[in-house]
C-alpha cells in the first residue's frame, strides 16, 4: 500500500506540475529567456523569479532561475531553484551538474563530488562523461594540498633562414666605405621536444599562501645546421598568495642554456607577478623581474643585468563561442657588466596581440602580431652610429583537440627584421607541426 501511495503521489505531483506549467505566459517566458541568452543574468533572474513564484513547480522555469542566480553568485536562490527541479526529476543530470558547480564555487567539495558521482552513475554520452569526470578529477586535486600538472610537447619545424642572415645582399661598412656581401641564406628543418612539470603546495586551507614550483626542459635539434641546436633547462620556485580573484607570486628562476653542444648562458631571475580576474571573461596580469645573464667564458663580454617588466590582458568577447583576445606590452632594460661590446646595452619594447576563435568543434584558429623595437645605447665605430633594430612578426595558428588531455597544431610565422646596421636586416619564415599531451 505504501508503494501505491508513493506512486499515486508522484502521479498527482506530475499532474500538478504539468497543469501549473501551462499557467506561465509564453511571452513572459520568452522575455526572460531573451535576457538569459544575452547574458543579462541579473535581469533574467528577476524575471524567472517572478514566473517561478507564480508557477513554483515548473521545472524549466526553476532550472533557468537557478542558472541565472548562479551566474550572479546568488547561491541560495540557485540551490532552492535546483532543488525544486530535482523534486520533479531526481535523475536530471544537467541540474545535478549545476548543483555540483554551486557546491564547488562555495568550497563544499565533498558535496560537489557526491552530486557528480550521482551523475556519473547514470547513462551519459561519451563526451559528456569525459567532461564530468574531468571536473570531478579537478575537484579532487583541489582538495589536496599538493597539486601536480605536467605536459609533453613534440614537434617539427622548417626555418627558411636558420642563421638570420642578410641573404646575399650588399651593404656598406660606413667607417671604411667598404662594400660587403651578406651570407647566403640557409634553410633547415629541426625537431623539438619539451616537458613541463608543475607543483603547488597549499600552505593554508585551500587558499591563501602556497608554494609553487616548476621544472621545464626544451631541446631543438637541426638536421644540418647543428651549430644552432638549442637546449634549455629551467627551474622556478617561490611563494604565491591567492585571494578571491587576485593572485600575487614571487618567483625565483634559474635557466641554463646550451647552444650547439656547448654551454652558452646561465640566467638567474627573481621578481613579482600579479594576476587579477576582473570578471569571468576578463583577466589582467603584470610583473617586474630582475635578471642576471652570465655567459660562459667564450662569450663573457656579453654578461649583463636587466629589468624586465610586462603588462597584459586577456578577454573573451561574446557569450557563445567567444572570440579570445589578448594584448601584452613588455620592456627590457639591459645593461652590460663590462662596457666592451656595443651590442649589449639596450632598451627594448615589445607589443603582442592575438585573436583566436573556435571555428568548429574542437578546432581553434588564431592570428597574432608582434612588434619589437630595440634601441642600443652605445656608439659603434664601424657603423658610425648607434644600432637601431625593429621587428614585425605575423603569426597564424590552428589547433585540434584530440581529447581533453591532448591536441595537435600547426603554426606559421613570417618575420621581418630591420636594422640601420646592414648585417642585422633579414627576413624569414617558419612552419611547425606539433603535438601536446597533458599527462598529469
Amino acid at each position: 500500500m505504501r508503494c501505491l501511495s508513493k506512486t499515486f503521489k508522484s502521479i498527482l505531483l506530475a499532474g500538478i506540475l504539468a497543469a501549473s506549467s501551462l499557467e506561465a505566459s509564453p511571452k513572459a517566458k520568452a522575455e526572460a529567456m531573451s535576457f538569459y541568452n544575452l547574458g543579462q543574468f541579473q535581469e533574467a533572474k528577476e524575471r524567472f523569479l517572478e514566473l517561478s513564484r507564480a508557477n513554483p513547480q515548473d521545472p524549466e522555469l526553476n532550472f533557468y532561475l537557478g542558472r541565472s542566480a548562479l551566474e550572479v553568485k546568488d547561491y541560495d536562490t540557485a540551490i532552492a531553484a535546483f532543488d525544486r527541479v530535482l523534486m520533479v526529476d531526481p535523475a536530471h543530470a544537467r541540474t545535478r551538474l549545476e548543483v555540483a558547480r554551486v557546491y564547488f564555487e562555495r568550497g563544499y567539495f565533498e558535496l560537489a563530488l557526491k552530486e557528480l558521482d550521482l551523475v556519473l552513475s547514470g547513462k551519459l554520452p561519451v563526451n559528456v562523461r569525459e567532461s564530468v569526470q574531468s571536473f570531478r578529477d579537478r575537484i579532487e586535486k583541489g582538495m589536496s594540498r599538493h597539486t601536480w600538472s605536467a605536459a609533453l610537447l613534440v614537434g617539427i619545424e622548417h626555418d627558411s633562414n636558420v642563421n638570420n642572415d642578410i641573404g646575399g645582399k650588399s651593404f656598406i661598412l660606413p667607417s671604411l666605405q667598404l662594400p660587403l656581401e651578406g651570407n647566403t641564406q640557409k634553410s633547415d628543418y629541426n625537431s623539438y621536444q619539451g616537458v613541463i612539470l608543475n607543483h603547488a603546495y597549499d600552505m593554508g586551507e585551500r587558499g591563501g599562501w602556497a608554494w609553487e614550483s616548476g621544472l621545464s626542459a626544451f631541446n631543438k635539434s637541426y638536421f644540418d645546421q647543428s651549430a644552432n641546436n638549442l637546449s634549455l633547462a629551467s627551474l622556478t620556485t617561490g611563494p604565491a598568495y591567492a585571494h578571491g580573484s587576485h593572485k600575487l607570486s614571487f618567483p625565483v628562476s634559474f635557466d641554463k642554456i646550451y647552444l650547439g653542444s656547448e654551454g652558452y648562458v646561465d640566467v638567474l631571475s627573481g621578481g613579482v607577478k600579479y594576476k587579477q580576474a576582473f570578471s569571468a571573461s576578463w583577466m589582467g596580469e603584470a610583473g617586474i623581474l630582475g635578471r642576471a645573464n652570465d655567459y660562459v667564458s667564450k662569450y663573457r663580454t656579453r654578461d649583463s643585468k636587466e629589468i624586465f617588466t610586462y603588462l597584459g590582458s586577456k578577454i573573451a568577447l561574446g557569450e557563445k563561442n567567444p572570440w579570445l583576445f589578448s594584448l601584452y606590452v613588455s620592456h627590457r632594460d639591459v645593461n652590460a657588466k663590462e662596457n666592451i661590446r656595443t651590442d649589449v646595452n639596450l632598451n627594448e619594447w615589445s607589443y603582442k596581440a592575438e585573436l583566436s576563435k573556435e571555428l568548429w568543434a574542437k578546432t581553434r584558429a588564431s592570428v597574432g602580431y608582434v612588434r619589437k623595437e630595440s634601441r642600443y645605447q652605445d656608439y659603434d665605430t664601424l657603423f658610425l652610429s648607434k644600432r637601431d633594430d625593429s621587428e614585425n612578426r605575423y603569426e597564424l595558428g590552428l589547433t585540434y583537440e584530440i581529447s581533453q588531455k591532448s591536441l595537435i597544431g600547426l603554426s606559421y610565422a613570417n618575420i621581418h627584421h630591420r636594422s640601420n646596421h646592414g648585417p642585422f636586416t633579414y627576413d624569414k619564415e617558419t612552419l611547425a607541426a606539433y603535438y601536446v599531451w597533458n599527462f598529469w
